[in-house]
């Protein structure tokens, strides 16, 4: 396909709106999952095109999985039909413009690499690789062991973005993962569940070895533990305690915290002065935010994002306080701003996004961060974690009790829960080692990550 949109759009069109785009997409996967009582396998693959049009009276987007010029044509033609029925009410007209910030045009294609593809690898290696982990868990249950499932996904993305203003960028991306539940029975055949997520960008590489036969240990150690593991104890129900989060949790604290605090179409929306909100501080100075669409191997890595501006490494908060927000063209507009490549979406007028999203790590022990706790709660794993207005959630799989400096009892169904300001101002600790999670929001690909983290003061749920 030429970068040349004239092939798609007629230049009677093309002269009457602000700007326009043709994203051409094709994806195939394939998947191996070990169920409980059965081996199954999955491929399948897709082409389609997104028109995307911006006019004075606002965004049409038409989407068609004939790709013969003819139907793009016919395409371009009804999302610009779509646009100007998008007009704003004249009482709203006031508000926000549309207008996109400038960017640099970017040409040429880009692969990430991977090193064991599906042609690499058959269906018969990644089943007995799944039943190999299914041992694992068998032997390290022993007769505690009830099922588990376990799925291998692989995916190749390969997006080619052209633009009225001359961007003609296509990314090739390989997405693998892992995903891996055991349940394990307990007294009176109560059964518990623990789970993994393990992926990144890269071929299977990313999910065959030794580190994720270590990781399905865990994990079915921790399905064990949750069979012996007690309900929180009233008197601690409503506390306000110490606690000690774990990678997965405290990167899920950093992702619904900061990484949607931080999106500047959100702040925009809810008429935040966004201007004022740069310097702010809301974390201790322990805390350093970090996104980075650019890292080797992250799940929610790319080159350039969804609009074809290149991907950007950006620090969002700096010693607690608020140095970057998440960008698209049209937000960055708006601040007058460069756009820093976190414009996320095909089908939909791109939002602002996390990508690869951590927290710094610092230098504490975990030994460090439990030694000075009298009482409170090490939690371990993720269940959900959650924003309710300016309250954080969180969940764990499993938490432990700390008392006068060191674990005891294991403890299930417990919650954490405060103000956002707050639990992120009480951070009193971070660790060495940096866990990620990968994830989808919205549909697109993105990782959380953190060390161990310390927080003072948290409420304690169930």
């Amino acid at each position: 396909m030429s970068g040349n949109l004239e092939k798609t759009f007629p230049p009677s069109l093309l002269s009457k709106v602000i700007y326009a785009d043709l994203i051409l997409v094709s994806e195939r996967q394939s998947e191996v999952a070990l169920r409980s009582r059965s081996v199954e396998t999955h491929q399948n693959s897709t082409k389609y095109a997104v028109i995307r049009v911006l006019s004075r009276e606002g965004w049409g987007i038409a989407t068609t999985n004939k790709l013969d010029r003819e139907s793009l044509k016919k395409a371009a033609e009804k999302a610009y039909k779509i646009s100007k029925t998008a007009t704003i009410p004249l009482e709203k007209k006031w508000e926000i413009p549309i207008q996109l910030a400038p960017t640099k045009q970017v040409k040429g294609t880009y692969k990430h690499p991977e090193r064991i593809t599906p042609e690499n690898v058959g269906e018969e290696d990644l089943t007995d690789f799944l039943l190999k982990l299914k041992a694992l868990q068998i032997d390290t249950l022993g007769p505690r062991y009830s099922w588990c499932e376990a799925i291998i996904t692989y995916r190749k993305i390969k997006k080619q973005i052209i633009t009225c203003e001359g961007t003609n960028v296509t990314e090739e991306k390989p997405l693998t993962d892992l995903v891996l539940y055991t349940v394990a029975k307990g007294p009176y055949g109560k059964l518990s569940t623990a789970s993994i997520i393990e992926g990144g960008t890269g071929g299977y590489e990313l999910i065959l070895g030794e580190k994720i036969k270590e990781e399905a240990v865990k994990i079915a150690e921790r399905a064990k533990m949750l069979t012996q593991a007690r309900l929180l104890n009233p008197m601690w129900r409503g506390r306000k305690l110490p606690v000690i989060l774990d990678g997965e949790s405290a990167g899920a604290l950093i992702h619904e915290a900061i990484g949607h605090m931080l999106e500047a179409d959100r702040l925009i929306e809810t008429k935040t002065n966004i201007h004022m909100f740069i310097g702010s501080k809301i974390g201790s100075e322990e805390l350093t935010v970090v996104d980075n669409p650019r890292m080797l191997g992250g799940y929610g890595s790319y080159v350039v994002d969804d609009e074809g501006v290149i991907g950007e490494r950006k620090t969002l908060v700096e010693n607690g306080i608020v140095v970057n927000l998440f960008h698209t063209r049209w937000t960055a507009a708006i601040a007058n701003e460069e756009p820093n490549g976190s414009a996320r979406g095909l089908t939909y007028v791109p939002r602002s996004l996390m990508s690869n999203i951590y927290a710094k790590p610092s230098d504490w022990k975990f030994k460090e961060m439990i030694e000075d706790i009298k009482i409170g709660f090490y939690l371990e794993g993720l269940v959900k974690a959650e924003l309710r207005g300016d309250d954080i959630i969180i969940e764990p799989e499993i938490a432990y009790l700390i008392e006068q400096g060191e674990i005891k009892v294991p403890v299930k169904e417990i919650k954490i829960a405060g103000k956002v300001k707050r639990v992120l101002q009480g951070i009193e600790g971070i660790g060495r080692n940096i866990t990620f999670k990968p994830g989808l929001e919205k549909g697109n690909p993105i990782s959380s990550g953190a060390p161990y983290m310390k927080i003072s003061n948290v409420h304690i749920l169930n």
